[in-house]
């Protein structure tokens, strides 16, 4: 096997090394009479967690990008529905997800909780912003 990166159990292997600047280096391996390695089949655990790779060309969660998809160009078109009259953004079928997605610190969707009090951030004035922007003094406290 052309390329192996580690030895299988009690492989046997012939090689021919050489004296680098890295120390001795072995330059040629192969099995016995000039076989393949078998090579290793244990794989090593990896910490790495797998991440769904979306092809930004056919929109499919697949193992490939738009640069190595085989189905061409294809138009720009909404991934969730395959409508060519809009993007993901703003596709209505997802409205859905998004609604439930807000954060609880948004009442409208547009501005922040003003029933909530805001904290005052300290830039060395004596005053500070209310609930209703309004600007009151503020007693410092040792």
């Amino acid at each position: 096997m052309a390329g192996f990166r580690s030895l299988g159990d009690e492989e046997e292997v012939e090689f021919e090394c050489k004296t680098s600047d890295k120390g001795v280096e072995a330059t040629s391996v192969s099995g016995p009479e000039n076989s393949d390695c078998k090579g290793s089949h244990r794989r090593p655990m990896s910490k790495k967690r797998f991440r769904k790779i979306r092809c930004y060309n056919c929109g499919e969660f697949a193992n490939h990008i738009a640069a190595k998809c085989t189905m061409g160009p294809q138009p720009k078109r909404c991934h969730q529905c395959k409508s060519s009259e809009h993007l993901i953004a703003d596709c209505p079928q997802r409205e859905d997800k998004r609604k439930g997605a807000s954060s609880p610190l948004r009442t409208n969707g547009d501005a922040p909780d003003q029933s909530a009090p805001q904290p005052a951030l300290d830039n060395g004035s004596a005053e500070a912003l209310d609930n209703n922007n309004t600007t009151v003094p503020v007693t410092k406290v040792p």
